[in-house]
């Protein structure tokens, strides 16, 4: 009898250690990737905040010299009114409308222009040709 051993073949894989690096380096980049843009996101934010809390720092400070020193009294919804109406025509006296809920009639304005309804039920208007995203 021969002494035949039967011969397997080698298998040949990646190392364990090769495995483990790349999938280190793959979770890096991945992490790297979120960081920066969250890092984006943010700083877009606080310079949004900022702007927006200069804006309304000032008008606060308006708000209240005419409170303090004003000895008439203050129509508040003819004054939230004029201040939505002055804002969007400061933006775009164009391409922006502001239209309180009672004057808005969709037929009159779905043509030319994108709606935004805000919480007190007013409109705010900007034509088709002036959106961000068109």
């Amino acid at each position: 009898m021969s002494d035949r051993r039967e011969r397997r073949p080698v298998k040949k894989g990646v190392p364990l250690g090769v495995t483990v690096t790349i999938a280190a380096i793959c979770s890096a980049i991945a992490f790297s990737g979120a960081y920066v843009y969250a890092m984006h996101t943010f700083n877009s934010k606080v310079t949004d905040l900022n702007e927006k809390q200069r804006m309304f720092t000032k008008l606060y400070e308006v708000d209240s010299a005419v409170r303090e020193n004003y000895k008439g009294s203050i129509d508040e919804e003819t004054l939230r009114e004029s201040l939505s109406s002055t804002y969007v025509k400061s933006v775009d006296n164009d391409n922006i409308l502001y239209v309180p809920e009672s004057d808005y009639n969709e037929g009159k304005y779905s043509k030319d222009y994108k709606s935004f309804k805000i919480s007190d039920g007013s409109y705010v208007l900007i034509k088709k040709s002036s959106l961000k995203n068109n």
